[in-house]
């Protein structure tokens, strides 16, 4: 070959082999620092996160360390139909294998008011679908903070995993609070789904390994935690399982859950702020201790546990109302505020029936007390209770105002209860009846009772047995 034409394909090797390639590397560095593709990384990843989850995301920057490893920097987690605040996650890390999904979180920020929101999108478009638990995931995060108002529960040294199996996924996460003392268990969250059967069903259970945790904080997810005070605490075991569906279209059925609270602790309940919406004032600090405890679809089927409180106050109309409807015994002469150095009861609630008995004297110092003593002052007997089965129904009399309603209540009525909408204050008693009009204004017209009457109480209910 011509020493011409050697030194031709030469130089055309250098370009194609050597010149074309480096100088395509150097067109493709730039091009991927630019903030364009940035940009259209970002809105790619963006995609993908909404369409597993359902949730919506803001992502400030990215940096991809590798194909199978990116790292988020300014996370925002949103609505995506009412672009709310539901989180903010300081930096995401995923690392994705063949075998796993490693993600790990800095600081991030949940706000309690959206999370059942986050929980219904987690549930429905992750745990729900097969496709997308087909493979196991870890996650680790550093300083989880759930935020409610001015109240907030720091949880550190966070980690957790899901592992799908044959019928179903199962989800673990453990943390420590930020104030907890070293050493002792991390409180655990458990979430399984079980898809064997012709119905899948979700389950959950809390355990808190003898932890106390603040519930101010989870009053913006569960509002009627606030009535409990700020600085109520909970300790024990929640174990929630989700019930078949019964109520509902084909279409679309109410999905009903069932909470077991035995072996639960409540301190710290502010009785005070827990009476604030009662016809009758009681203050102290109380601690419930549920022995066992069981709702399902929002109803109590049964509780047995005790109720301890000190140094508060009673008032008399509460006092009458514990004497008339739960056959208590007290003093006749009553101050209208009465305080209590000591109140200890324990009550049984089976279905429709009540039992509550005093346990004063089995406190240490007050043994010389009559048994069934509910409360004392000054170390001696104020409330006794009496040993006797009573309907369920006697609470709803003790706690009504006086302008409630007598409802007939029983197992054939109880589906009606969603109906009916209870009066929210006493109806005046000089409303007359607007067909008086039509009459002569000189002659005199009767008047319906019950339109002139006050409404009764609704202590008035009686067991479907006793009508």
């Amino acid at each position: 070959m011509h020493e011409r034409t050697m030194r031709s394909i030469a130089r055309w090797l250098f370009v194609l082999c050597c010149a074309m390639p480096t100088v395509l590397t150097c067109l493709a560095i730039i091009a991927t620092a630019t903030p364009t593709y940035s940009r259209i990384q970002i809105n790619h990843i963006r995609q993908e996160l909404s369409l597993r989850t359902g949730l919506g995301f803001e992502i400030k920057d990215l940096d991809r360390i590798s194909p199978s490893e990116s790292i988020l920097h300014g996370v925002k987690l949103v609505d995506p139909e009412t672009n709310a605040t539901i989180g903010t996650i300081r930096i995401v890390q995923f690392l994705r294998d063949d075998h796993e999904t490693i993600i790990r979180l800095s600081q991030p920020e949940l706000l309690a008011n959206h999370l059942n929101r986050l929980w219904m999108c987690l549930h429905d478009r992750f745990l729900a679908v097969p496709e997308q638990t087909d493979s196991p995931w870890r996650i680790t995060a550093s300083d989880v903070t759930l935020r409610s108002g001015g109240q907030s529960l720091t949880l550190r040294d966070v980690a957790g995993w899901l592992q799908p199996s044959d019928d179903g996924v199962a989800a673990v996460l453990q943390g420590l609070p930020a104030n907890a003392t070293p050493g002792g268990e991390a409180i655990s969250l458990q979430i399984e789904r079980h898809r064997s059967g012709g119905l899948p069903q979700t389950s959950w259970s809390l355990q808190t390994n003898g932890r106390d945790i603040s519930l101010a904080p989870l009053s913006g997810y569960l509002t009627e935690l606030q009535a409990l005070g700020a600085d109520a605490t909970y300790r024990g075991q929640m174990v929630v399982s989700e019930m078949p569906a019964t109520h509902g279209t084909r279409w679309h059925r109410h999905r009903r859950w069932s909470i077991d609270l035995s072996g639960s602790t409540l301190s710290d309940i502010d009785l005070s702020k827990l009476g604030e919406q009662l016809p009758h004032r009681i203050s102290g600090l109380a601690t419930l201790r549920l022995d066992g405890c069981r709702l399902e679809d929002g109803a109590l089927v049964d509780a047995f546990g005790t109720l301890h409180s000190a140094n508060g106050q009673f008032s008399s109309s509460l006092i009458r109302g514990l004497q008339s409807h739960l056959q208590m015994r007290a003093p006749e002469n009553l101050a209208s505020s009465m305080p209590y150095d000591q109140m200890a009861l324990r009550f049984e609630f089976y279905a429709s029936q009540l039992r509550v008995d005093g346990i004063c004297d089995r406190q240490r110092g007050y043994e010389t007390l009559p048994a069934s003593t509910v409360a004392t002052v000054a170390g001696r007997e104020l409330i006794r209770s009496s040993d006797v089965l009573l309907p369920a129904t006697c609470l709803a009399g003790l706690f009504a105002p006086a302008h409630s309603v007598m409802v007939p209540v029983s197992e054939q009525t109880k589906s009606l209860l969603w109906v009916l909408r209870p009066p929210r204050s006493a109806m005046p008693n000089d409303i007359h009846d607007p067909r008086s009009a039509l009459h002569d204004a000189s002659e005199p017209q009767s008047i319906p009772d019950a339109m002139t009457m006050p409404s009764a109480r609704i202590s008035l209910l009686k067991s479907e047995r006793q009508r």
